[in-house]
């Protein structure tokens, strides 16, 4: 029980070196924790504000801003149950965040305080319990978790308010495994993606589109389209009685979100409801016992589209490990085998795909990473003549490896077979390197050979890497391009 406990406050000491270098954890003091290495992170999640949250074990919350001179900076967290394994985060500001523990009793715990005070919104002791990613919409605050396969069926749990209440998603064909080892991985809480979410409050009435994607003989890209109306019954918010609500500051809350009616780009699959006005949140109802987290069947509709092969390689801890989708029908997907982090892929699998069409065929990356690779990211769009020039100076340049990867040089690239104003910038990183990518995944390049990050995100135009040993990087857009360089060099032709 964790009623009797009293919790002290933690402060984390973060050792700051210059902003091209990692930052490293070099003191965790508190009452629950004494640890000999700084934490692995592997949740990572940038805010709308450019909040950054990370997350990972030994109990390891963190909230960073950027000051002025553009340092990443540190404040201080704490954490209602030490040792565990954080291995997702999800934010939706400087003040409000949701975390996972995996396995052991997994938990879901939210602040809306900035990490001060943590309740306790989810909590499932049964045996095999394995939590592996949460997301959230942040302009509906409809979101799901996933977690490995429990008593035949991926776990599944949905939110409607931000995440402050859960309720089991039913069972059905939807979840099920399609092979015996098919699985999520948790090691940078980016197999699942959302594509759309809409939220009618006044209906009660909440849609999810997502795809997922893990490790099995087969790895397969999962579409699924799930919808929820609330029983017409008396709206009653209850957490589990074997926690104890934090004392969250009411100026803080949540309740009122950004345009919590927005919807998300829609795709070309059977309309979900449509949103209205923007309305009070209303928590999803918990039934009497509110430790099973249950509710109506009757309340659910839910849709699987096919899935679709991803090529790549399958096995025990091969699959993919990093997928994400963007621009409404494209998506990445990264992975491998983090027992083999040197592999790159071979006529019995790829670990890398791609696709412009996430309803249709996924295709095996063309050039693939150096290796395996556990996380991904797409920055936004940015304008096409800005990343030739920090890239490649000049159009007169070669550069070999370009050519290599690509089979043309920078300048036919950017000037002749882009022909759009902007492009983005794909990232993909793991334990033994970070590549990117100016053709969304099709053809990767090395950008550091650097070991041990985990995962990654962009916020505007800045890279984020999170990873073992407490490391956490943030690098501007000169700064990645000078890194590139230095392994791909330029030539300079007359």
């Amino acid at each position: 029980m964790l009623n009797s406990f009293i919790y002290q406050k933690r402060r984390l000491f973060i050792h700051l070196i210059p902003i091209t270098q990692s930052l490293l954890i070099t003191e965790i003091y508190g009452s629950n924790q004494n640890h000999s290495k700084p934490p692995h992170l592997r949740g990572l999640t940038v805010t709308t504000n450019n909040t950054v949250w990370a997350s990972g074990n030994q109990s390891t919350l963190l909230r960073g801003k950027f000051d002025a001179s553009h340092e990443l900076r540190f404040d201080t967290c704490m954490s209602p149950y030490p040792g565990k394994d954080f291995r997702d985060i999800w934010a939706l500001d400087q003040y409000t965040a949701v975390a996972i523990s995996i396995a052991d009793s997994a938990v879901v715990i939210k602040t809306t305080d900035g990490g001060h005070h943590w309740e306790t919104v989810y909590h499932d002791e049964t045996p095999g319990i394995f939590l592996d990613v949460i997301e959230i919409d942040p302009r509906t605050g409809v979101g799901i978790i996933l977690g490995d396969p429990l008593n035949g069926h991926f776990k599944a749990i949905f939110t409607n308010d931000y995440g402050s209440s859960w309720i089991e998603i039913p069972a059905g064909d939807w979840n099920i495994p399609s092979d015996s080892l098919e699985s999520f991985f948790a090691a940078s809480g980016t197999s699942l993606s959302i594509i759309d979410t809409k939220a009618n409050r006044k209906k009660q009435k909440f849609a999810i589109t997502a795809g997922f994607a893990g490790g099995g003989l087969n790895p397969q890209f999962h579409l699924v389209q799930i919808q929820y109306q609330a029983p017409k019954a008396p709206t009653v918010h209850s957490t589990p009685s074997s926690t104890k609500p934090s004392n969250t500051n009411p100026s803080h809350s949540n309740t009122a979100n950004p345009d919590p009616s927005a919807d998300t780009a829609s795709i070309s699959i059977p309309p979900a409801s449509s949103s209205t006005t923007p309305q009070p949140e209303t928590p999803i109802p918990h039934p009497t016992d509110p430790s099973k987290y249950h509710w109506n069947v009757d309340a659910w509709k839910i849709q699987e589209l096919p899935k679709q092969t991803l090529h790549l390689k399958g096995g025990p801890a091969w699959g993919c490990y990093g997928l994400t989708t963007y621009q409404t029908q494209k998506g990445i997907a990264v992975g491998g085998n983090y027992a083999q982090p040197n592999f790159q892929g071979d006529s019995s699998g790829a670990i890398a795909a791609y696709t412009h069409n996430i309803q249709g065929h996924w295709y095996p990356a063309a050039t693939p990473p150096r290796g395996y690779r556990s996380g991904v990211c797409i920055s936004a769009p940015i304008n096409k003549d800005t990343v030739f020039n920090l890239f490649f100076g000049d159009s007169r340049n070669r550069c070999q490896s370009f050519y290599d990867a690509f089979g043309k040089q920078p300048a036919d690239f950017f000037n002749t077979t882009h022909r759009k104003k902007s492009i983005t910038i794909s990232i993909c990183t793991g334990t033994s390197g970070t590549d990117v990518s100016f053709d969304g995944g099709i053809h990767w390049m090395a950008l550091s050979n650097e070991r041990g990050f985990n995962a990654c995100t962009w916020s505007c135009n800045t890279l984020i890497l999170a990873g073992n040993l407490g490391k956490i990087e943030s690098l501007s857009l000169r700064e990645i391009s000078r890194m590139f360089q230095k392994l791909n060099p330029l030539e300079a032709t007359r």
